[in-house]
């Protein structure tokens, strides 16, 4: 059983329980819902089988209420009699045949949440665990027919408080033990209540995916919507019943099947229902067919940040919206599939947003460096930049190491003043590109810098992340920070100093440089100028 000063640590080591006893119980009820996490935080995972033997254990976390009913019986009876603190539950659902009891368990805290909750509107969070093939390989025929009855018990535990469903979320693989098409009929039915939906399943096991019945059609509070591999057709979306929608979400279409995914023309179709969206997140699977009509013209007039990931954008897309309020918009996860018309979209978006977008987000792919130049001058609002590799992508770990091998040899020669092997002759990294073209020139023996030719003028904050060449990075974050911080006298009128940087540069602490102590030697005040420089390992998992 936990002592109130372990549940509330704020009250110290010399805390005398009976100080509690004169705080009214309305009092005492709002310090537990304050001791709650935030909606979508979770909590604490406890050490593995630590509550294994309690009924109330969620998956391997336990129920932060839980606690609070465990220190003496007025808390008990005040936290039983508050319905708000049975109202979210985060549960990672196991799905191998050794968990019958753990499912058990998971059933029995899910019933007495629903049970204690009253009449409150429910948020679940379902985190499916990746199934243990090994487990099931090795299990005794008809091992795991318990397991699945007593999945199904779970699943209808969940599923009978849908009425009451407030926020719904689920992840992971769907298995034959979990039958996640249990959840789907239930959002397919009437959810007056729900306000956001988050869903990151696929399914795999079915054989027509394509045939399932949209859910989400009676849902009259719904304001968010998150689909991360959606299935079925486009034209099964119940857009009707989305009019009032303030979020969209929408991931890849690419396993539901060929001919089916978004791309510009799908995506301005869809968005003509859709005019009270403030966010939108969408991943275009292809290129819009490059036909002679034009698009449909659409108005968002609320929309305020609209990223677009995958294929991106065709030519024409931005021509037929209208977002007289757009403020951030990003182009992340991007694949090159035809690179002319992915750029001229991406230009043509900035130029059409451009006067009123403060915030920028672009995926640096295989582009040209006549796009870069071109999208770096049309930066002119922009005070938020996040640039590079959004996400990483595959490395050579070869051939960057012999790369940044001719590198160092050339600079330790440099050094010691030894005759020097050849410069080595390699392309410089798209980034360091893009940043000397937003670095106004200037004469590097005497610091004579040009602010007419600023590019992004109005730049405050600017993110980085890069990891597949770093060739020229060191110079060009150097040069473009020295040249935005504002410290020459010049610069006042013409050119907003920079406020913060952020970089991730994935490798760059094997070449063994020093950025902040360049920067100071080079005048810039680190003391003003907000900078964080991660140099983490690069990553395996690959975009």
């Amino acid at each position: 059983m936990p002592s109130s000063s372990a549940v509330f640590p704020f009250l110290g080591r010399n805390y005398v329980p009976s100080q509690l006893t004169k705080v009214p119980d309305e009092i005492l009820a709002e310090f537990f819902l304050a001791y709650l996490p935030c909606e979508g935080e979770g909590w604490q995972t406890e050490a593995a089988g630590g509550h294994e033997g309690m009924w109330e254990t969620v998956g391997q976390n336990r129920h932060p209420s839980v606690d609070l009913s465990h220190v003496c019986r007025r808390w008990r009876r005040v936290a039983l009699g508050t319905p708000r603190l049975w109202v979210q539950a985060e549960i990672y659902v196991p799905s191998f045949p050794d968990s019958e009891g753990r499912i058990s368990k998971l059933t029995d805290m899910v019933r007495a949440l629903t049970h204690r909750s009253g009449t409150r509107t429910m948020s679940f969070t379902l985190r499916l665990m990746a199934r243990d093939k090994g487990g099931l390989g090795t299990a005794p025929i008809g091992a795991t027919v318990p397991f699945k009855e007593s999945v199904q018990d779970f699943v209808d535990a969940v599923c009978v408080s849908s009425a009451r469903w407030r926020r719904f979320s689920m992840s992971g693989d769907e298995t034959y033990d979990i039958p996640i098409l249990k959840f789907v009929d239930a959002l397919a039915g009437s959810l007056p209540a729900l306000n956001y939906i988050h869903l990151d399943t696929n399914f795999e096991t079915q054989a027509l995916p394509t045939g399932l019945i949209c859910p989400l059609i009676d849902t009259p509070a719904l304001k968010s919507v998150t689909i991360l591999q959606p299935y079925g057709q486009l034209d099964n979306l119940p857009l009707a019943a989305w009019s009032s929608l303030k979020s969209l979400t929408l991931g890849s279409w690419k396993k539901a099947g060929f001919g089916v995914g978004m791309h510009s023309r799908t995506a301005l179709h869809l968005l003509k229902s859709l005019s009270s969206l403030i966010h939108l997140d969408i991943h275009m699977d292809h290129i819009a067919p490059n036909q002679a009509e034009g698009y449909s013209p659409v108005s968002l007039p609320h929309l305020q940040s609209l990223s677009l990931k995958g294929a991106a954008v065709a030519p024409g897309f931005a021509m037929g919206l209208t977002l007289p309020l757009l403020e951030s918009l990003s182009f992340t996860s991007l694949k090159i599939m035809h690179r002319e018309r992915q750029e001229e979209g991406i230009l043509e978006s900035l130029s059409r947003f451009g006067c009123t977008i403060t915030r920028f987000e672009l995926d640096m792919a295989d582009f040209s460096e006549a796009f870069v130049v071109t999208c770096a001058e049309s930066l002119m609002h922009i005070t938020t930049l996040n640039i590079g590799e959004l996400p990483p992508r595959r490395r050579n770990m070869q051939h960057e190491a012999a790369i940044r091998n001719e590198d160092l040899r050339f600079r330790a020669c440099l050094g010691l003043g030894v005759p020097t092997p050849r410069a080595p002759n390699r392309p410089t990294c798209l980034m360091a590109t893009f940043l000397r073209h937003l670095t106004s020139p200037f004469d590097h023996e005497g610091a004579n810098f040009n602010g007419r030719r600023y590019r992004a003028p109005n730049l405050e904050f600017v993110s980085l992340s890069w990891q597949t060449n770093l060739r020229g990075m060191e110079v060009g974050l150097v040069n473009f920070i020295r040249a935005r911080s504002g410290h020459h006298v010049a610069h006042v009128n013409t050119a907003r100093p920079l406020k913060k940087v952020s970089a991730h540069l994935y490798g760059m602490r094997d070449y063994n440089i020093d950025i902040q102590r360049e920067l100071a030697n080079c005048g810039v005040g680190l003391g003003i100028l907000d900078l964080q420089f991660a140099y983490p390992v690069p990553s395996e998992h690959f975009y």
